[in-house]
């Protein structure tokens, strides 16, 4: 890889890192302050005489975060991941300043490599940003009421999910020299998916829906109740580094139009 040309792509994507991770956090931040342990409390008794054991998980705080992670934990990062992966090698081809980059002693391979890292990391820090302003907040806002394991278990589930949805977004990116062509399958495979499981949760006229998606694999209600879909993540995982594999090989192999 090359040190400084990741230097450069991520000053490039600076911005709409900082503008995605933040909005993400906010949103989060938002929902712990919404559910307060008070909510919680009220719920209990309104079931009344069913008040008798524990509280369901789908009613506790982290089942009330389970709605951010099925929706706005999805769609938002994955704005990032069109943007990034067509700026990363398909823009720069369409512009033509791949020919500048390629003029120099840096290779395609560091190039690919370098962004593909560059692209992986940078998801990893968003998460970890994003998990840890969630876990801070949720101490200070209602300490004791958040499932601290299964809140880690979300976040790790949505980073796989959005490693593939990146490994997307880059394999576009690397087999295609336009970016109309590198948006139209990477930003379009992306969103479908998206839509997609949301017509499934919809209506049982869609159920069928929920196999297209690679959503269902990031199943927040089996990580909520305690059963982790270990298999499913790493699934999610090896399929984004797959996917990102597929796109250095493309890359470097294809005629460019430099």
């Amino acid at each position: 890889m090359s040190i400084a040309y990741g230097r450069f792509i991520a000053r490039e994507n600076m911005k709409i890192f900082v503008i995605i991770t933040l909005v993400v956090s906010a949103l989060l931040m938002m929902m712990l302050s919404v559910f307060t342990p008070e909510t919680i409390k009220s719920i209990e008794a309104m079931r009344g005489s069913r008040a008798m054991g524990d509280l369901p998980k789908s009613l506790s705080l982290t089942g009330f975060l389970g709605n951010f992670y099925k929706v706005h934990a999805i769609l938002i990062p994955t704005i990032y991941s069109i943007v990034v992966g067509n700026r990363l090698l398909a823009d720069k081809i369409d512009r033509g300043t791949m020919a500048g980059f390629l003029s120099t002693p840096i290779t395609r391979r560091e190039i690919t490599v370098t962004s593909a890292l560059y692209f992986i990391s940078s998801i990893a820090l968003m998460w970890l940003v994003i998990g840890g302003a969630g876990l801070a907040f949720a101490h200070y806002k209602q300490p004791g009421e958040l499932d601290v394991s299964a809140f880690i278990s979300l976040n790790i589930g949505i980073f796989t999910y959005h490693i593939l949805i990146a490994g997307i977004c880059f394999a576009a990116s690397g087999i295609f020299n336009m970016s109309r062509y590198s948006l139209l399958v990477g930003a379009g495979l992306s969103v479908s998916f998206f839509i997609m499981s949301m017509f499934a949760q919809l209506s049982d006229s869609f159920e069928w829906m929920r196999k297209l998606t690679p959503v269902t694999l990031f199943d927040t209600d089996a990580i909520i109740d305690g059963a982790t879909p270990t298999a499913n993540l790493i699934g999610l995982g090896l399929g984004g580094l797959v996917l990102f594999i597929v796109g250095i090989v493309w890359f470097d192999r294809k005629d460019l139009p430099l």
